[in-house]
């Protein structure tokens, strides 16, 4: 009866679990109404992971991220559908609020959805390669992910440990980055900091796929810089593709040890996106050369980011790709859309870097990332904040964002 009338309530398929913010509450968050990923604990709510297999699992003890949410005040009102396992980056089953007939990314689309319709103003989701950066930018929404290691991972499904990171995804900045200062436990993220002249880096060099109107909200942000008296200087990142590679290897490198101990039958149980993944079990040599181009990133990427303030990349390289579409054609290229999903975002996942996304135009999926130095978060929310003052944006076109709640 609870799942029917959560399926009435919510026509987008984003919660499998939806209930009224509880009255009251105090702190920074009071008044917020937090939906949560369904592969992180919350005591008595469910606990799938996107998997068949975990559809009657139920939280046992409620992970830390979210007990931090929720002490300094955020209302609880339910747990939001994922791409089994944290694999996909699509959520299929979910429809996308904002740009209907396109996908709602993932793997934490659920969330992306339940915040873009209204059912919550916050969400909490994991990002092991762009999983809340990509859905945020798929509905027009802000997306964080932190430093590497500054948020515990307790309650948390893991899927590959050296990249899983927790992350936020709102509407509203100034309530991101109070909630960004509790999820962190640092009261320097929510301050106020003066920003002199800012040194930022633009890409340059991206895939010749890359689509003119992502990159044009950056470039007209470039512009806005140099007019501002701020120092802006073109960089051109390592290679996408071989690190995209890299990136797909170490995940199941860390994966399958993770699935292999379950018992046949219930491999067959896993969704689909995991099932499909685990069929490519990485050779030691892969996993070897793939480790060594990560490490070759993380040394070129540390490089740029000890001597400037921030990074700006476009999210996604192309706009919102179709619901169900599973290839694209680019240029004479046939891709997958998982690795040019994964493109844009996999990077700061591998170098441990924080990264903050935000809506550029009207335009389905056109959304600015800043990346800033590990642990450096407090001066990539302050930063970020003098930089959208800058620029003009819209999170979507006024009439096809909901407003019902």
């Amino acid at each position: 009866m609870a799942s029917e009338m959560t399926s009435a309530l919510d026509p987008y398929g984003a919660m499998l679990s939806l209930k009224p913010a509880p009255a009251g509450g105090s702190g920074p968050l009071a008044g917020v109404r937090l939906c949560v990923k369904d592969n992180i604990a919350v005591c008595g709510e469910p606990f799938t992971a996107g998997h068949p297999l975990y559809a009657d699992r139920r939280g046992g003890v409620t992970a830390s991220a979210v007990r931090r949410l929720l002490t300094a005040g955020a209302g609880f009102v339910g747990m939001t559908r994922t791409d089994a396992g944290g694999f996909g980056m699509t959520t299929p089953e979910v429809t996308n609020p904002v740009w209907p007939g396109r996908m709602v990314g993932g793997s934490s689309g659920g969330a992306a959805a339940a915040v873009a319709a209204g059912f919550a103003d916050l969400a909490l989701g994991t990002d092991t390669g762009g999983s809340v950066r990509v859905p945020a930018a798929c509905t027009g929404l802000l997306g964080f992910k932190p430093s590497f290691g500054r948020v515990p991972m307790d309650g948390v499904e893991p899927l590959a440990s050296r990249l899983d990171h927790v992350g936020l995804m709102g509407r509203d900045f100034d309530q991101l980055r109070s909630a960004a200062a509790v999820l962190l436990d640092d009261a320097a993220v929510a301050a106020s900091a003066p920003m002199g002249r800012l040194r930022i880096a633009v890409a340059t060099g991206l895939p010749s796929y890359v689509d003119p109107r992502c990159l044009a909200p950056l470039q007209q942000l470039a512009g806005a810089l140099v007019a501002a008296g701020h120092v802006v200087e073109p960089w051109t990142p390592p290679a996408a593709g071989p690190l995209v590679r890299a990136f797909g290897i170490l995940v199941l490198a860390e994966a399958h040890p993770l699935y292999d101990r379950l018992p046949r039958p219930a491999l067959a149980q896993l969704g689909e996106a995991a099932r499909e993944a685990l069929r490519f079990d990485p050779k030691v040599a892969d996993v070897e050369a793939a480790r060594a181009t990560a490490d070759a990133a993380r040394a070129t990427y540390g490089g740029l980011l000890a001597r400037v303030d921030l990074l700006l990349t476009p999210t996604l390289l192309v706009p919102v790709p179709a619901r169900g579409a599973t290839h694209l054609e680019l240029e004479v290229r046939r891709l997958s859309v998982l690795s040019v999903l994964l493109a844009g975002t996999c990077f700061a996942n591998i170098i441990g870097a924080p990264a903050l996304v935000w809506p550029a135009s009207g335009m389905p999926g056109a959304s600015i990332q800043a990346i800033a130095a590990h642990g450096a978060d407090a001066r990539l929310f302050a930063a970020t904040a003098h930089l959208r003052t800058l620029h003009q944006y819209r999170a979507g076109e006024p009439d096809n964002i909901p407003t019902h709640v």
